[in-house]
């Protein structure tokens, strides 16, 4: 995995020279950078733009992917692209720390050689650099019913990302959660009517 400036194709040359002169070159590897998050997919019920108590935003009713539009269907016969992990970040976490935190588990996973999709879920947990304040004292309960209000469409589309990750043992979805992240995650499957739908 290379990390670039911008996207775009080239070609990247290895030689070696000495006193001026070539004395071996490689092949050219080709290289086509994208933005890191449309190598897997997000989904979204919703995020807090402003720090604080923002008691007009509730999570939607229903998960709609922003990044990975264009990834491809994974190939059952090659068994490694069937595995899919869910990620559900935690609290107190503004829209960019929960890209960060996407991005870096994505990375670490594909150094690893890991050939399946990863997602990540998008909760509305609210964010503050001030939560410990006064006027803020709701700021973790608040968050915590956000959590639970975001089960729901957390386990439909776990039982859709399951119909197509699955082999004949079962689903191959696996649901990696951080923090507050683990109530939206154990919610939806105590949603479940059989939890078959989570490897």
């Amino acid at each position: 995995l290379f990390e670039g400036q911008v996207e775009g194709e080239g070609e990247l040359l290895f030689y070696f020279e000495k006193n001026g002169q070539t004395i071996y070159s490689f092949d050219p590897i080709h290289l086509d950078l994208v933005d890191v998050e449309e190598m897997y997919e997000t989904w979204t019920v919703g995020d807090v733009t402003p720090g604080g108590i923002a008691t007009s935003v509730l999570p939607a009713s229903v998960a709609i992917q922003s990044t990975g539009l264009n990834l491809s269907t994974p190939d059952p016969t090659f068994s490694k692209e069937l595995d899919y992990i869910l990620f559900v970040h935690g609290w107190n976490m503004t829209p960019f720390d929960k890209d960060w935190f996407a991005d870096t588990a994505f990375k670490r996973l594909w150094h690893q050689g890991y050939k399946g999709r990863f997602g990540a879920f998008r909760w509305p947990t609210l964010h503050s650099f001030n939560f410990l304040l006064p006027w803020q004292s709701d700021h973790f309960d608040a968050s915590e019913e956000r959590a639970w209000n975001s089960a729901q469409p957390l386990a439909d589309l776990l039982s859709s990302l399951s119909l197509v990750y699955r082999d004949v043992f079962g689903s191959r979805v696996k649901l990696y959660a951080h923090s507050m992240g683990n109530i939206v995650a154990s919610e939806s499957l105590r949603l479940l009517s059989s939890g078959a739908e989570v490897d």
